[in-house]
């Protein structure tokens, strides 16, 4: 960084019931300086920033700390890294009588108020039985991060190093050398040129709607072909979930139906439900268990490109090793694939479902314990 100032932000959703299901929309708070919850105030319907100087940690010098002590546990709670001196700016809204926290976003809209920062987060859950952390990149690249976690029992600390040195700049370069629309998810500041960000085809799409539709047409219909329903058991896709749940492509539907005790049906899905993984044949509606897990697979071997490998018939079976069709003529998800080869291990998510993974690989770089003492995140550069 050109000068190592780096500022944060704590986000959540407070549970009125510690370790309680649920937490309600209108418990949004941040972590304030002085140790307490914030709530931000507001009565507009549109969303207003939030002037609070007290919820923005700093830490001003390479190899510099600020340690923070949550006040109550979180759910859905993210960390915000700003680097360069500058601050975000967060919103709040109140709608049907609940305050919602409108988060910054990696917009290509150059007059957003945060366009021309370079920010990232690390998401985390903490209860009384479990706090869960992990990298997420699923929307994009702008920081170096990594994250570490400490038990209160003396065990070692579990680590997930996150991206490489110079990593931000490397993978805007691999994804400009892609060429077509995939060097457009590369944003540079126009002034001086300084890596904002590599926004996801996930992203790209949500804001633009036409990141290459087309891109996975061939792929799905080749997947669709090798499981239509022949009543040929060699051709059937299953899905491993402690027990097979076999899917074939009916003939005459063209549907992907999977029995699971009762028949759950799939469209065929589009380039954009790829690359959203949560829209068409992913959507997931209610709290069908049984679909979450058949969804959160078929979709994960969609956006590997692991379906027409060798042993792709089970999934997940093959391992990272042989996600994202190296060497392959398959298309598969470039903006993933890069932002793998550049974290140390591979681990940190680089879409919705990078942690199905099978039995022993942590792709999504996921860290969880029930005796956890200290969650700690490294910024580099």
């Amino acid at each position: 960084m050109a000068s190592f100032d780096v500022k944060a932000y704590i986000t959540g959703a407070k549970c009125l019931e510690p370790g309680g299901p649920v937490c309600h929309p209108g418990d949004a708070v941040f972590v304030g300086t002085d140790g307490q919850f914030y709530n931000p105030q507001t009565e507009s319907p549109i969303a207003a920033p939030v002037k609070n100087t007290n919820i923005e940690f700093h830490v001003d010098k390479r190899g510099g700390t600020e340690n923070i002590v949550l006040p109550a546990y979180l759910k859905s709670a993210r960390i915000w890294l700003v680097a360069d001196g500058e601050s975000l700016v967060f919103s709040a809204h109140v709608d049907g009588g609940n305050l919602f926290m409108d988060m910054p976003s990696a917009t290509t809209d150059a007059t957003d108020p945060n366009h021309n920062r370079r920010f990232s987060f690390v998401e985390f859950d903490s209860n009384p039985d479990e706090l869960y952390a992990n990298l997420s990149f699923v929307d994009w690249v702008s920081l170096v991060l990594g994250i570490s976690l400490k038990t209160k029992n003396g065990t070692e600390p579990q680590t997930i190093p996150g991206l490489m040195k110079d990593s931000v700049d490397n993978i805007c370069k691999a994804v400009q050398e892609l060429g077509g629309a995939w060097a457009g998810l590369c944003i540079k500041r126009a002034e001086d040129q300084q890596t904002l960000r590599i926004l996801s085809p996930n992203l790209n799409n949500s804001l633009h709607q036409d990141f290459i539709p087309d891109y996975y047409d061939k792929y799905v219909n080749a997947v669709w072909e090798r499981y239509i329903n022949t009543q040929d058991d060699g051709n059937c896709h299953k899905v491993d979930k402690g027990h097979e749940v076999k899917c074939q492509v009916d003939v005459g539907t063209q549907n992907l139906t999977c029995d699971a005790g009762t028949p759950n049906q799939y469209l065929k899905p589009t380039t954009a439900d790829i690359w959203g993984c949560d829209s068409g044949p992913f959507k997931i509606d209610g709290n069908d268990e049984i679909s979450k897990e058949i969804v959160s697979r078929i979709s994960a071997s969609f956006v590997r490109s692991t379906l027409l490998l060798d042993g792709g018939d089970i999934q997940p079976s093959v391992g990272m090793a042989k996600y994202y069709n190296p060497g392959g003529d398959y298309p598969t998800n470039q903006y993933s694939r890069i932002v793998h080869e550049h974290l140390i291990n591979g681990m940190g998510y680089a879409f919705a479902y990078d942690d199905v993974n099978p039995v022993g690989e942590n792709a999504a770089g996921v860290l969880k314990s029930p005796d956890a003492d200290t969650l700690t995140v490294y910024v580099g550069e």
